[in-house]
């Protein structure tokens, strides 16, 4: 049943449920509704949107934190009835007429919902429809035909409007209270809680378009009386398109990705072209994959690609977006050469253009350049995208405040943006450069002894996202207060540049290796950039009225001067009435104001009754009111040179995007080390072999355990009951080698191993419903994938390989996986519960336990978890079906049959 907004009284309703003080409540009075232009006709040709643009729309007011009741005149009377919004059924509503274009609706290829091919973001409405609504609702058709997937947020005055069935939606998703607009359903929101409701719809999965004013009322009546009558409505714009990528700063990727068969082989055909909005980077890579996409997923897992571009979304679960080739503008090409990319040819080359095209569609401004992709063996240790999940090395999907479930979320203390996102790079791109990782240890070292420590962390949390800053300039969204706050983080960054400069010349290369504590300097040294980027502006304030703005000084000096014509007005109408009048602005307009008790002085034909409070009468003339037009305008004036000032530091801003992007790089990379300090542990030390004592989890709370892998028997097999701990030391250990090759401290007393070129894991797993994949099914194309990709560089962890299958196919397997991974004499860790498939020659260790008498005197397990040599030749799942409460008569029965098969 569809869901409709009714009507209540909401004075006795928050008596018995007030609402949380961030919630939105909407409120709507007796008054007639002020007739916009959506109830105008064409024929009417209102000139002016004032009544809607210079305050809020009649029909309703949104309030926010303090639920208030607004008190409105009107020609009834001034009292004032406050209603909320409550979800009914459709009967208790009368039925709208939708229209014709809506039912149903097709896109502008002439495609209803259902029809193969039809697109959902577009909607067609014909010539003669458009040209029959009113001057605003043609407006907002224009924008939302070519954007009708897309949530819809239209500028009007101080509030942002939505209409149609984006109005009805947010009723059904937030309670939003439904009003109408002519012949079409609305609900609008406060400008100031736009952010708010956006982040809301994105939450929820949608896309928001936000359609602006380009004038308001005032500039556009200034418009119309200069002879510029190009519309008689206020202009407006689509000003961008946000999505989950465009609005994040954590990282958030997007691609577009084309998958086509490879004939008479088991490979896809891969061209996938990736933006990353944070460091306004693009990269194209061309390769072969295997059916099930591992390379593919891999880089959209480390990317944190949220949306997709591609011409097989089957194959995806991320965010899909059809290709649409209608979007391409003229200037995608110009776009691609000017970032470099003429060389790039066919789908290489269609990629980039699609990727382009969809961020234009978007009205997402950006100067980027395409980068080549570094995740390759030489530069980095290779971990797949399943390994990043199985270890939970990052964030997991979804989660807002900080993951400590995650390897990232344990060891982050980065005082930066900047700083997290470059250490959730480093977690998942591990170095394999001997030399690269030494350097890392040396820095950190160095910084976690420096006295100076606390003194470099209290100025990094006073920096704000750099990237962040760049990326809102290119847009041009930056407000003043964002410009204030990067002025002031580049005079933190000079403190910084200060302090480690004299840190370095405190130390002597005898003393320790300061190429790298170099390095970060240097990449901090420019932040004199900002003097070119803030000239003009005021850190303390607002844009200064200096000598670079002279036009905005003399907008202010006529401003000032009306501002005297209106008192002097004032003062002359005093005298001449003999009335003591004051000059006072009310809202918008400005008013004659005496006592009560003078007001029956006031000549009625001249002075035009206005209002009037207990005290005092207001009055208007014709000249106050041309005279309080004139201040407006001026204030106008004013406005739009203050916001062109700012445009400009913006574009200041984003001509400097290398020098910001590099300091932003140095000033990561510096909180990423120092925190690095807060990694309890052992510095590992090169060694042929892997030798291990006292290895713990992050947060040192596990039993402490001791492992050594030679370099002839690379392979351990692993056994030991369940619930012993055998899949928490694989991760641990696992863990322990990602740390080891980002430069931080392992949690072990001591670690001495070898640089690894790839890490594999297959720990757990679940089946796959959706795709019709078993647990099986999944396991073998796990393994499939590291037998493919495992060299003898490689560490390899395989947790209880055959289960979903019968025992003797279950074993074989494992025993075969066992046997090729030792032909690889890549280093594995292999835990099995499949004791026929241990041989005699393989080298075994388990998890100990023991059996103690309890308090009940019954035979309970106690698991030790200690690493120790040996087979365990039992799992002890009896013993588990006893701890989770199985019944008595099935444990028995299941004993039974156990020692029955035992003498077979």
């Amino acid at each position: 049943m569809q869901t409709h907004i009714r009507k209540c009284n909401i004075l006795s309703w928050i008596a018995k449920k007030p609402k949380p003080s961030t919630e939105i409540l909407s409120i709507s009075t007796d008054s007639e509704a002020s007739q916009s232009d959506f109830s105008q006709t064409n024929e009417s040709k209102e000139p002016s949107e004032s009544s809607s643009s210079s305050q809020p729309d009649q029909s309703f007011i949104v309030e926010e934190k303090n639920i208030q009741v607004q008190k409105r005149p009107s020609k009834a009377s001034m009292q004032i009835k406050a209603e909320m919004v409550e979800v009914v059924s459709e009967e208790e509503v009368d039925s709208e007429t939708h229209a014709l274009f809506l039912s149903p609706p097709f896109d502008k290829f002439g495609r209803k919902p259902g029809d193969l091919g039809y697109d959902k973001s577009t909607l067609y409405i014909s010539e003669r429809d458009l040209s029959a609504m009113t001057p605003c609702e043609e407006q907002f058709w224009r924008i939302k035909m070519e954007y009708f997937d897309t949530i819809v947020f239209f500028k009007k005055g101080k509030f942002y409007e939505l209409f149609a069935e984006d109005a009805v939606l947010s009723a059904e998703l937030f309670g939003l209270r439904l009003t109408k607009r002519g012949a079409m359903k609305m609900t609008g929101v406060p400008e100031m809680s736009l952010d708010l409701w956006t982040e809301k719809f994105i939450h929820k999965g949608y896309k928001v378009a936000i359609v602006d004013q380009k004038e308001t009322s005032v500039s556009q009546n200034m418009r119309v009386k200069s002879g510029d009558a190009r519309q008689k409505i206020i202009e407006r714009e689509l000003k961008e398109v946000v999505t989950d990528t465009t609005t994040s700063s954590d990282g958030i990727g997007i691609c577009s990705l084309f998958i086509h068969e490879i004939e008479n082989t088991e490979k896809a055909g891969i061209t996938i072209a990736v933006f990353r909005p944070m460091e306004s980077e693009f990269f194209v890579l061309q390769f072969e994959d295997d059916k099930e996409l591992f390379s593919v997923k891999s880089i959209m897992k480390k990317e944190n690609i949220k949306e997709v571009i591609t011409n097989s979304p089957a194959v995806l679960k991320e965010k899909v977006i059809p290709i649409r080739k209608d979007t391409w503008s003229q200037d995608v090409a110009s776009t691609i050469e000017a970032m470099g990319a003429h060389s790039l040819e066919g789908k290489k080359k269609e990629a980039l253009e699609i990727l382009v095209s969809y961020l234009k569609y978007l009205k997402y401004a950006f100067s980027a350049q395409l980068v080549e992709y570094t995740d390759k063996v030489k530069n980095h240790m290779q971990v797949d995208g399943r390994t990043i999940e199985m270890l939970c090395l990052v964030e997991q999907p979804n989660k807002k405040e900080r993951d400590t479930s995650s390897l990232l979320g344990l060891i982050d203390q980065t005082k930066t943006r900047q700083g997290k996102r470059l250490l959730r790079q480093w977690i998942i791109r591990p170095l394999v450069c001997i030399s690269q990782i030494e350097k890392r240890y040396a820095t950190t070292e160095m910084l976690e002894n420096i006295p100076e420590r606390g003194l470099l962390e209290s100025h990094l949390r006073k920096i704000g996202d750099i990237n962040d800053f760049v990326k809102k300039a290119k847009n041009y969204k930056v407000r003043p207060e964002e410009i204030r706050r990067l002025s002031s983080s580049m005079e933190e960054v000079g403190s910084i540049h200060a302090v480690l400069l004299s840190v370095i010349s405190r130390l002597t290369p005898q003393e320790i290796d300061l190429t790298h504590m170099q390095l970060l300097a240097d990449k901090i040294s420019s932040f004199g950039v900002i003097s070119k980027i803030t000239e003009g502006f005021d850190i303390s304030g607002d844009i200064m009225p200096l000598s670079t703005y002279p036009e905005l000084i003399a907008a202010e000096k006529y401003k000032q001067k009306v501002l005297d014509m209106l008192q002097v007005y004032g003062r002359k109408e005093s005298d001449a009435a003999q009335i003591e009048f004051a000059v006072k602005r009310i809202g918008r307009e400005h008013y004659l104001e005496c006592r009560k008790q003078e007001s029956s002085l006031a000549d009625g034909k001249k002075y035009i009754p206005s209002g009037s409070t207990k005290t005092v009468a207001r009055y208007t003339t014709s000249e106050l009111r041309k005279l309080s037009e004139t201040y407006l305008e001026a204030e106008e004036k004013i406005t739009f040179l203050a916001t062109e000032s700012v445009s400009r530091i913006s574009k200041r801003i984003s001509d400097n995007d290398i020098d910001l992007k590099t300091i932003s790089m140095g000033v990561a990379a510096l909180d990423c080390l120092i925190s690095f300090g807060y990694c309890k542990g052992a510095k590992p030390v090169l060694s042929d072999r892997l030798q291990i004592k006292g290895l713990l989890n992050v947060e040192h709370t596990h039993i402490p355990n001791d492992i050594e892998i030679d370099t002839e028997n690379r392979l351990v097999v692993m056994t030991g009951p369940n619930m012993a701990g055998k899949s928490t030391f694989l991760r641990n250990i696992s863990t322990a080698i990602v740390l080891r090759q980002i430069g931080a401290k392992v949690p072990a007393e001591q670690f001495a191993g070898p640089v690894y070129d790839r890490l594999f894991t297959r720990i757990g797993a679940t089946d796959n419903l959706l795709e019709g994949e078993s647990t099986f099914q999944i396991e073998m194309k796990e393994t499939a994938n590291i037998l493919a990709n495992a060299t003898e560089k490689s560490f390899v962890i395989i947790d209880e390989l055959g289960r979903g299958t019968s025992t003797k196919e279950g074993s074989a397997i494992s025993m075969a996986v066992k046997e090729y991974l030792k032909k690889l004499r890549c280093t594995a860790l292999y835990a099995t519960h499949f004791f026929s498939a241990i041989k005699p020659t393989d080298v075994t260790m388990k998890m100990d336990y023991k059996y103690v008498i309890n308090s009940q005197n019954h035979q309970e397990i106690l698991y030790l978890y200690n690493l120790v040599m040996g087979i365990c030749k039992d799992s002890c799942g009896i013993d588990i079906c006893k701890m989770t409460k199985v019944p008595d008569s099935v444990i028995m029965r299941a004993l039974e049959i156990k020692k029955q098969r035992a003498v077979q």
